[in-house]
């Protein structure tokens, strides 16, 4: 029964080590495409909400097409 438990206890570990790798590489991939938009980001926030905009996407997207 130990080695059971024990067995248990590693896949676990490998799981959790996997899950951790996993959010690691997504975070660097987001990071690729993040601007730091600094005192603007209340402003960005304030357009985005009165044009009734869902996404960030959207409204560079719309500043873009301006």
């Amino acid at each position: 029964m130990a080695c059971a438990e024990n067995e248990g206890w590693i896949t676990h570990r490998r799981l959790c080590r996997r899950l951790a790798e996993n959010k690691r590489r997504l975070d660097a991939e987001r990071s690729q495409t993040r601007v730091n938009i600094g005192v603007a980001f209340q402003r960005w926030r304030k357009l985005r909400n009165s044009q009734g905009m869902k996404t960030d996407s959207m409204v560079a997207l719309f500043l873009l097409d301006r």
